[in-house]
Formats: structure tokens, C-alpha cells, sequence
């Protein structure tokens, strides 16, 4: 019986459509960038647990940043330089 056949179609997948949906975001933060420079308050313990790889959450600016440079300047403070995710 023909009906009980599954078609397989490729219906949604050019490569247009793929990168409208899947990359849109990507696409966001590559062609319009959001850099912003800030001074934060970094206890050493934090520092050394700092992973570089994560993007960090700062609830006071409601946005998620990748940290794109970070430099210790004392006192448990830092410069960072991040890019708005």
C-alpha cells in the first residue's frame, strides 16, 4: 500500500533558509557587534575560576557577553572588554 510510505523531501533545507534560521543570531552579533568596555569588580577567588570559553550574564545590563579581553588592574578590579551576545 502506497499510503503508508513515508516521503523524504528536502523541502526547508537550502542553504538560504538554513542560514536565515539556524545562523540568525550568529549573524546578529557578527554583522553589527555590540562592543562595550567596563570596569568590574573581580575577587581573586572569581578570577581564577573564570572560565573564557562562557559567556557571562551581567543582570544589570540584562544581556549575555563573550569576554573578549580581560586585564587586572588591583584591588580586585578588572577592565574587560565584551561582546554583546
Amino acid at each position: 500500500n502506497s499510503d503508508d510510505r513515508t516521503a523524504v523531501t528536502f523541502e526547508g533545507l537550502s542553504f538560504a533558509t538554513l542560514v536565515q534560521t539556524v545562523y540568525s543570531l550568529y549573524q546578529s552579533i557578527v554583522y553589527t557587534p555590540k562592543v562595550l568596555t567596563a570596569r568590574l569588580y573581580v575577587p581573586s577567588l572569581e578570577l581564577a575560576r573564570l572560565s573564557l570559553t562562557t559567556p557571562c550574564y551581567i543582570a544589570e545590563l540584562g544581556h549575555y557577553y563573550a569576554i573578549i579581553s580581560l586585564s587586572t588592574d588591583g584591588d580586585n578590579t578588572a577592565t574587560a572588554e565584551l561582546l554583546e551576545m
